[in-house]
């Protein structure tokens, strides 16, 4: 359950679904990231990372705000040369 989505311009874009080993809370959940690369021995690194978290309701609630355009989600996603 994963995969590369983007590797372009020295920016990829990688995903990885843990549908058999779901994360369980009730209320809140802290997760920490460690960054490690190997370039002549451990190095930290300088990495952007973020995540989707999906939950199921009950019941079902009020309409979600519409999320911004496309425009708007990516317009610092690539650094400038």
């Amino acid at each position: 359950y994963n995969g590369c989505s983007l590797n372009e311009n020295n920016f990829i874009s990688m995903y990885r679904w843990h549908l058999p080993d779901p994360i369980a809370w009730r209320k809140q959940c802290r997760i920490t990231i460690q960054q490690i690369a190997y370039q002549k021995g451990l190095v930290e690194t300088e990495d952007d990372w973020s995540c989707a978290t999906f939950w199921y309701e009950p019941v079902p609630s009020a309409p979600l705000p519409p999320l911004p355009d496309v425009e708007a989600r990516t317009r610092d996603i690539w650094q400038q040369q």
